[in-house]
């Protein structure tokens, strides 16, 4: 079930079905921001590697220019 279809079964729902549903989505809520979470540090370690790796290709091209110059 999707995170959308469960709001809308719980702002249908009535008494002990509404509780348990909200539960649920609330646990579905919290999984969705951890996964968010863990997406943007994902992210966020690419970049770092992508600067790392950037300045190394720079600095081999650097070296790679001195030997010919």
């Amino acid at each position: 079930m999707k995170y959308e279809e469960l709001k809308e079964r719980v702002a249908n729902a009535e008494g002990q079905a509404k509780e348990d549903l909200e539960k649920k989505l609330d646990e579905a809520k919290a999984k969705r921001e951890t996964a968010a979470r863990k997406f943007d540090e994902l992210k966020a370690a690419s970049a770092d590697r992508w600067e790392k790796v950037k300045e190394g290709v720079g600095s081999a091209l650097d070296d790679l220019k001195k030997a010919f110059d």
